[in-house]
């Protein structure tokens, strides 16, 4: 072992007694070892925005309101899904979609995002027309041209809606879990001494918790 790693062991060790409490120690985890279990977090976090959208949506008369909600529903639904080439954070793929009503209703969202709320692209839900007007005996012209919401929330297809963040809630939800028992794993290996991880008895994935007697025995 180098002697910058004896060093890094010496203050972990005096660090964790220090906070042992006689029932657990708490240590912050470095963003490097911690930013997939952020990231599904964060996505947790929007799914959970998108399911309070859907609910608002039924309870508004309020065509602008219940528009501005679908909106802002289609938005924070599209990030889960979007790169993240500069955060290099997680996101989801299609491939997490085995049911193909999911997989349907989750295109009809992101083409929404493409093609209508985040850009200007093809979709139903704007109508464009132009008109050239001549006038034969004056030889005069004029063109008309113009473009129309033609957009309207569909409350029919709202249930489905639901169904399909209450499904990615439950996957990213197992997703989080398996990165939660991969960073407890890194830890034992490669923050705890070898007698350490030899003495680890239990590990909780909600609130690691250290067993008080492998730190009393290096007192």
């Amino acid at each position: 072992m180098k002697e910058e790693d004896k060093n890094f062991a010496s203050r972990l060790e005096k660090e964790l007694k220090s906070k042992n409490t006689g029932e657990k120690v708490v240590f912050k985890i470095s963003y490097d070892i911690s930013k997939k279990l952020i990231g599904y977090h964060g996505i947790l976090l929007d799914l959970n925005d998108c399911r309070k959208y859907l609910e608002e949506m039924g309870k508004i008369d309020s065509e602008v309101v219940q528009n501005s909600l679908f909106i802002s529903f289609v938005i924070t639904y599209g990030k889960s899904f979007t790169d993240r080439k500069f955060s290099k954070l997680p996101k989801l793929e299609e491939s997490i979609f085995q049911d193909q009503s999911y997989f349907d209703h989750h295109k009809e969202l992101m083409n929404a995002r493409h093609n209508f709320v985040a850009h200007r692209g093809i979709s139903n839900y704007e109508l464009g027309e132009s008109f050239f007007e001549l006038h034969v005996n004056k030889m005069q012209y004029d063109i008309q041209s113009g473009i129309s919401k033609t957009f309207k929330v569909d409350h029919e297809v709202i249930p489905h809606y639901r169904k399909l963040i209450d499904f990615l809630i439950k996957r990213v939800t197992e997703k989080t879990e398996i990165v939660r028992k991969k960073i407890a794993d890194h830890l034992l290996e490669s923050l705890l001494s070898k007698n350490y991880s030899k003495k680890m008895k239990t590990l909780n994935h909600h609130d690691i918790k250290i067993v008080t007697d492998i730190l009393n025995s290096k007192k």
